[in-house]
């Protein structure tokens, strides 16, 4: 007989902030409570999803409550019902994958009316936060068009660290992505971020070194 399904599971935060996931590990979203009566929902696929659901499922940063406990503290839930079956959210309504053309500087431009621009992305990340914190998150510190600076970038961040923990915890991935331009609607375009990855289109047109 297949088991019933999840109805919630709440949570009490670091923060003290509650949090509340909806279905089987938060499937169908996140409630959080930061006090008074309001309750936010995150849709799965959210950026504020995947961080709740990496810090209490990944990293456990979370204390486990029940309904009674909800009650004793006199948060009272939200008809649930009302926020199952909702469309996920979208990891791009906060990481844009296209831009206004006009935005972007004129010899970016000028290469990319030549064709779609190969260009390596370097994320950084902080190994300890991944470990110990609220989970991984990848943050964008440069993008070159030549592979071989991105790597000699890299190599030089490395060179200059100047502690153990640095060169411990810190550590950069180098990601080839494509810019092209669609010229019908005038904007920008790349491709989608993976899993963790924090940075929209203006952050790789911004950072970008041409060769």
């Amino acid at each position: 007989m297949a088991s019933e399904p999840v109805p919630f599971e709440a949570f009490d935060t670091v923060e003290d902030i509650v949090v509340v996931f909806l279905g089987p590990m938060g499937a169908e979203g996140v409630l959080v409570h930061r006090g008074g009566e309001a309750w936010e929902f995150f849709g799965p696929g959210t950026v504020e999803w995947d961080g709740w659901h990496q810090g209490v499922y990944r990293n456990f940063r979370a204390s486990r409550l029940g309904a009674d406990e909800l009650r004793r503290r006199g948060i009272a839930l939200p008809a649930l019902d009302a926020y199952r079956s909702r469309p996920p959210g979208q990891w791009t309504d906060r990481f844009p994958v296209e831009m206004p053309a006009g935005e972007a500087p004129r010899q970016v431009l000028a290469r990319l009316t030549a064709g779609a621009l190969a260009v390596h992305v370097i994320l950084f990340e902080d190994r300890y936060e991944t470990s110990f914190g609220d989970g991984k998150f990848l943050y964008p510190e440069a993008a070159f068009e030549d592979p071989a600076a991105a790597e000699a970038w890299v190599r030089a961040k490395v060179a200059a660290m100047t502690s153990p923990e640095e060169r411990q915890w810190h550590a950069y991935t180098v990601k080839p992505v494509a810019l092209r331009l669609d010229a019908a609607r005038r904007v920008l375009q790349t491709d989608p971020q993976g899993p963790y990855e924090h940075y929209a289109i203006r952050d790789v047109v911004h950072h970008l070194t041409l060769a």
